[in-house]
């Protein structure tokens, strides 16, 4: 195109093509970051997020309760008194605190625990005491047993006790400490670890 002056010059086509370059590539170097973006999020993996979970929460609660748990011919197995329980869901289980509890073998009376809490299974098969805990035969047992630990876990239907923690074990005059204790009271089985034995001297 001719120039003439006060008019426009057309620039030749070879400089119109350095001009658009710099635009290409500016778009092209935006398309490839987004799509590394794309990808980086579809295959990457994502960081777990941790749900805080709080304290469940008890079905019900009972103050000044007295609860009756019977086996499955119907015999009464154990009674519990106590100020305050709460009923969990799920399991089903029980929260005992200051819990006073009865023992029965074959319907009789046999054995006396409490314990600062108690966690007690939904169906009564078994019970967790903890703290301060003190299991042990009635007054007129003429082979008086006494267990004193932190915890212990009791079935009542079979007669069986054991604890992981020390634990004192009172038997007429003798007084045995061990590390653990195991004890079967229907085959009149104990074992204790690690137990020194203390006994009054004969005279």
């Amino acid at each position: 195109m001719a120039e003439r002056r006060g008019q426009p010059v057309a620039a030749p086509a070879s400089r119109r093509k350095l001009v658009l370059r710099p635009w290409m590539a500016v778009l092209a170097l935006a398309l490839l970051a987004g799509l590394t973006q794309w990808l980086l999020w579809l295959f990457v993996p994502r960081a777990e997020v941790v749900e805080f979970v709080g304290p469940l929460r008890p079905d019900y609660s009972l103050n000044d309760f007295e609860l009756h748990v019977f086996k499955d011919d119907g015999v009464l197995s154990f009674t519990v008194t106590a100020p305050f329980m709460d009923r969990h869901g799920g399991d089903g289980h029980f929260i005992v605190n200051q819990p006073e509890m009865l023992i029965l073998r074959d319907g009789t009376p046999q054995w006396q625990a409490r314990s600062v809490t108690s966690v007690i299974e939904a169906r009564g098969d078994f019970m967790r005491l903890l703290g301060d805990v003190h299991f042990h035969s009635l007054d007129d047992d003429p082979q008086p047993i006494d267990i004193r630990t932190e915890y212990l876990t009791a079935w009542p239907d079979s007669q069986r006790v054991e604890t992981d923690a020390a634990v004192l074990v009172e038997r007429g005059n003798s007084r045995l400490h061990g590390s653990a204790l195991r004890a079967d009271f229907a085959t009149s089985r104990m074992e204790l670890d690690d137990f020194r034995l203390h006994a009054p001297p004969s005279r």
